[in-house]
């Protein structure tokens, strides 16, 4: 199956850029810490959680099977200075 996001790709990461505060904020409270874990995001599209989770201090990977959503993610690292990086691939075929 193709993915193909390069129509909406843009408007994804314009309109889907935020995490609910809730999220990070209620795994820490169950003592889940992520500096210098290493992380894969599963399915990342722009990269919003891979960046969250860069900020506390892991070590991402973002997986995900679109190119387009990738670059959106890459542009928006570059932008604010992230250096994580992705694997245009499904989940299902990584090693």
């Amino acid at each position: 199956m193709k993915v193909n996001f390069g129509n909406v790709a843009k408007d994804y990461a314009r309109y889907r850029n935020d995490l609910p505060i809730e999220l990070l904020e209620s795994l820490k409270l169950r003592g889940i810490n992520f500096n210098n874990k290493k992380v894969a995001d599963l399915g990342c599209g722009t990269g919003v959680l891979s960046r969250a989770l860069h900020r506390e201090g892991a070590v991402v990977v973002g997986v995900e099977p679109s190119k387009e959503l990738i670059q959106e993610a890459k542009q928006i690292d570059g932008n604010e200075g992230y250096m994580i990086d992705y694997v245009n691939t499904y989940y299902c075929l990584l090693n």
